[in-house]
Formats: structure tokens, C-alpha cells, sequence
């Protein structure tokens, strides 16, 4: 997946989990964006990887990902205060993969591709309506679209106007960390306010 995508699917898992393991989606949502930062592995071997390569045979942190699922799992098992978030955390780390490979699958079309980011804003948007989050339902929406547009247009520019070469520039794998890291900071400043008072519960 692109970022936006990522995003979007971070914050579709996020509302459900919040529902079922009863975690704050104010605290929860930054945590699972902040999951896809796994793409700063692929940084090691820029130069060999087109833009559209197999990120589960290619890049390190994601071949070993199982190993990091291992250790989020492990600790929900010792720390019983941490079951939830562990199952949460680990939970989002296999969305990534799942999304980088169903990419691959898709051969990254950016049409289908596209088409996946409606269907799981659409998502968000009827599962914020059904899940009382305890945010406003506006600017929780105008933030996950805003997320993926601005996401999508970055990349757009950096492939379509730079017309950068992937295995040439660095920069074009440097984006997605930042974008995640900055989305989960704007996520987390836009919605801390409403993280003590929040309940999840069916409306």
C-alpha cells in the first residue's frame, strides 16, 4: 500500500479493536499509525528496489517481522495489564504486512489501490458513526481524508512531477516514515483533549 492507504487502514483497525479490546481509539489510533514506521527499513536497500518490489522478501524489518509480532505477543503473555494493547499492536503490525502484500498482489495499480482507500474510508466513516469514540465526528473524518490526500499528492509529486527514480533517490523512501510519524504527532495533538473522558461503547 501507499501511505495513505496504510493510514487508513490503521485507523479502520484502530476503531474496531477500540470497540472489542475496550481501549481509548484517541490513545489506540496514533499507536497503529505509528506502526507503519516499519517501512524506515526500506532506507538499507533503496537502490535495488523499483517502487513496486516485494516488501515481505526484500526488506529487512518486514521479513522479520514475525519475530518483532513474536515479542508484542510475548509481552501481552508476561504483562497481563498489556494483553490488550499487545494483541492490538500486533495485530497492526500484520495489517501492514497484509497491506504490502495484497499491493504486490495488485501490482501497486494505482487505480485499485485507490479504490481500496475509499472502501475503508467509507469504513471509518460508518464505524465512527456506530462507535461512540468520544471525538467529534467531522474533524475526525476531515483528518483520515486530509491524511490520505496529502499523502497521496506528495508521493504523486515525487513520482509524476520530479518524476524521481526510485533506486536514485532516497528521498522517495525517506516520505513514508515521515508521513507516518507526523500523521500519529497531528493525530495525537488534534485528539489528546478528548482522551480521558472517552468510553467505547455501541451507540
Amino acid at each position: 500500500m501507499y501511505s495513505g492507504g496504510h493510514i487508513l487502514a490503521s485507523g479502520a483497525l484502530a476503531l474496531i479493536s477500540s470497540k472489542r479490546l475496550d481501549i481509548q481509539f484517541v490513545k489506540l489510533a496514533p499507536v497503529m499509525i505509528a506502526t507503519n514506521l516499519l517501512d524506515t527499513d526500506h532506507l538499507k536497500y533503496f537502490y535495488l528496489d523499483d517502487g513496486t518490489a516485494n516488501s515481505l522478501v526484500m526488506h529487512p524489518a518486514h521479513i522479520y517481522a514475525g519475530v518483532l509480532f513474536f515479542l508484542i505477543f510475548f509481552v501481552g503473555l508476561i504483562y497481563k495489564k498489556l494483553q490488550y494493547w499487545s494483541f492490538a499492536v500486533s495485530g497492526a503490525v500484520a495489517l501492514h504486512l497484509t497491506g504490502d502484500a495484497i499491493s504486490f498482489w495488485l501490482n501497486y495499480n494505482i487505480l485499485l489501490l485507490g479504490m481500496i482507500d475509499a472502501l475503508l474510508l467509507i469504513f471509518i466513516a460508518i464505524s465512527a458513526k456506530r462507535i461512540n469514540t468520544g471525538l467529534p465526528f467531522i474533524p475526525l473524518m476531515v483528518f483520515f481524508a486530509t491524511a490520505e490526500i496529502l499523502s497521496s499528492a506528495v508521493q504523486a509529486y515525487l513520482a509524476f512531477v520530479l518524476k524521481l527514480v526510485p533506486q536514485e533517490n532516497i528521498i522517495v523512501f525517506i516520505v513514508s516514515p515521515v508521513i507516518f510519524l507526523l500523521t500519529a504527532i497531528t493525530f495525537w495533538l488534534m485528539f489528546k483533549k478528548y482522551r480521558v473522558k472517552v468510553k467505547t461503547i455501541l451507540n
